[in-house]
């Protein structure tokens, strides 16, 4: 645009024609500049008009005024009644007045400044509107919040008619609830209409903290007219977005639209703009933790089938350690069972064939004391050995039995740990004869515990295990000594090895689940499988050392159960 019609020259026509008063002060509120209107207004010239500050011509703190009103100061010191907006500069903070003259208004007057009685009744509908904004901040959802802000306020604020509308991402007006041409309490959910149909909502949108009003309108429902008067708009704000509006008329009761009224109104506009906002928030947060519940839920079951999974895989390789440990030890000692017993067999085969020689020399009569006497000697020695070897065998059976018991054993007893320790060294000599790993059982034998035997043989056979198949490199000599001591309600077993032992950071992952420093050798579950026997089932405590001399050492604490 260019000449009269440019953006700078209309709006300095509207600053000089404007019937409101406009007023330009600085950051001090000292007047800068008035057009004629403020100064026809107040009765002062230009120029001395920008001899005084603000608060010369408008009281900003009277308590008796609704805060839409303030009370104005002509120059010949008479009170008159002005509406006020303010806009501030956000650079040179200057501040622009808009102010109209509602002096002519007889029902502003008698509202500020007017009988008691008019007091009383907006002081009775300010403590409503408290009430309504306590029972709105309680709702238990968004409907509901908008559809007590209609019924209270027809039931509660003197308003005849009133619909909330929403703003929403086009900039439509989405409508919640409302009132019918009847004054019935209407849901309007299905409403929507572009901000571009109501002139009325396009000059409140410009307008923060204020009532934009039109007389003599078309009132409407549903855009059905339904009859004529005044309408009201004010609108809701979230911060400097516009979220919504509030919307009123008289159709009921074609009562005017009262000071207090519409300084009421103005007032539910600003509460329940920060109830909204409010309720927002927190049915957003209430929603936000519910999916985070349900996600938590989700995630912790999926990681409980995980958990599952995991230790049942886990107890199947211990299981399945367990049956090639008992494979290895079955075949040991069906190993060193064979050994005597071979030899009670070859013994029993010579002293058949003795007998029957004997037996065919009496048949002849040909018996001659050197041969009787060799007969008795190999008999006397070939019973000899097949006793010793078969008690060999006996042995290595009673205590193949006894740590068979031991070891299924679940219940409770009163075990003598040099016994359980002497009876596997019995079974895993197999193990041991071919290594240069000598195994000492120092334990005394009146010692005694009262607890799993079964775990304690577990236990055992591990520690064992894991020295002889990690503990020292192919051939190393050494020795594995094995102690105990009666401890403060219990005993401690103390396992030591003499061996290759392992480093500071293994030393802290020793009893961790699939370690190992060898693969091959195993699952790494041997370990994990001791500390889980000793500090759940056993209700005790081990801890694994590095001493001085080299090797591992673990000591165990079993208490009486």
């Amino acid at each position: 645009m260019s000449g009269n019609t440019s953006l700078p020259n209309l709006l300095l026509q509207h600053y000089q024609k404007s019937t409101d008063g406009i007023l330009l002060c600085d950051r001090e509120n000292k007047v800068i500049e008035a057009n004629q209107a403020m100064c026809n207004m107040f009765g002062y010239s230009a120029k001395e008009i920008t001899e005084l500050d603000f608060f010369d011509l408008i009281n900003v703190d009277v308590s008796s005024v609704p805060a839409c009103f303030r009370q104005a100061k002509n120059r010949d010191n008479v009170n008159f009644l002005v509406v006020l907006e303010r806009y501030v500069h956000p650079d040179t903070e200057n501040a622009l007045y808009i102010i109209r003259d509602e002096s002519h208004s007889v029902e502003a007057t008698k509202s500020v400044f007017g009988t008691e009685q008019s007091t009383n009744r907006f002081k009775e509908l300010l403590k409503n509107l408290h009430k309504i904004s306590v029972e709105l901040s309680n709702s238990n959802d968004m409907d509901e919040l908008y559809r007590r802000t209609v019924e209270l306020s027809l039931e509660k604020l003197e308003i005849e008619r009133i619909a909330l509308f929403l703003l929403d991402e086009k900039r439509n007006m989405a409508g919640t609830f409302g009132t019918n041409e009847f004054g019935q309490v209407a849901d309007e959910r299905d409403y929507k209409r572009p901000l571009s149909h109501f002139p009325i909502v396009l000059e409140a949108i410009t307008r923060r903290d204020y009532v934009t009003v039109f007389q003599d309108q078309d009132l409407v429902h549903y855009d059905k007219k339904v009859g004529k008067g005044w309408q009201a708009m004010v609108t809701l704000w979230d911060k400097e977005k516009p979220i919504g509006f509030l919307a009123a008329d008289n159709l009921i009761h074609h009562r005017a639209l009262t000071p207090h009224i519409r300084e009421i109104f103005g007032l539910l506009g600003s509460v329940l703009s920060h109830v909204i906002i409010k309720k927002r928030a927190e049915f957003k947060l209430k929603k936000m933790n519910e999916e985070l519940e349900l996600m938590v839920a989700k995630r912790t079951l999926e990681l409980e089938q995980k958990i599952k999974q995991l230790v049942d895989t886990q107890e199947k390789l211990v299981e399945a350690e367990k049956i090639a440990s008992l494979g290895s030890l079955v075949s040991g000692v069906a190993h060193e069972i064979n050994t005597p017993l071979g030899v009670s067999i070859t013994a029993a085969s010579l002293l058949r064939e003795t007998t029957q020689q004997l037996c065919d020399m009496m048949a002849t009569g040909a018996i001659k004391k050197s041969a009787l006497q060799y007969v008795a000697d190999t008999s006397k020695e070939s019973i000899s050995l097949i006793e010793s070897n078969l008690d060999r065998a006996a042995n290595l059976v009673k205590s193949f039995k006894a740590l068979a018991v031991d070891q299924t054993s679940d219940n409770l007893v009163i075990l003598h740990p040099h016994n359980v320790v002497k009876n596997i060294l019995l079974s895993y000599h197999h193990e041991l004869k071919n290594k240069p790993i000598t195994v000492k059982n120092e334990i005394s034998l009146d010692l005694a515990v009262r607890n799993y035997s079964g775990a304690l043989v577990q236990v055992v056979i591990n520690l064992l295990l894991n020295s002889l198949q990690h503990g020292f490199n192919e051939g190393q000599a050494g020795e594995i000594n094995i102690s105990a001591e009666a401890a403060e309600k219990g005993v401690v077993i103390h396992y030591l090895d003499t061996g290759k032992g392992v480093t500071e950071g293994d030393l802290k992952l020793i009893f961790e689940p699939f370690y190992t420093t060898a693969r091959q050798a195993g699952a790494g579950l041997g370990l994990n499988q001791v500390y889980n026997l000793i500090s759940q089932k056993m209700a005790g405590e081990i801890r694994a050392s590095l001493p001085e001399t080299g090797g591992l050492k673990f000591d165990v604490f079993l208490p009486n159960l």
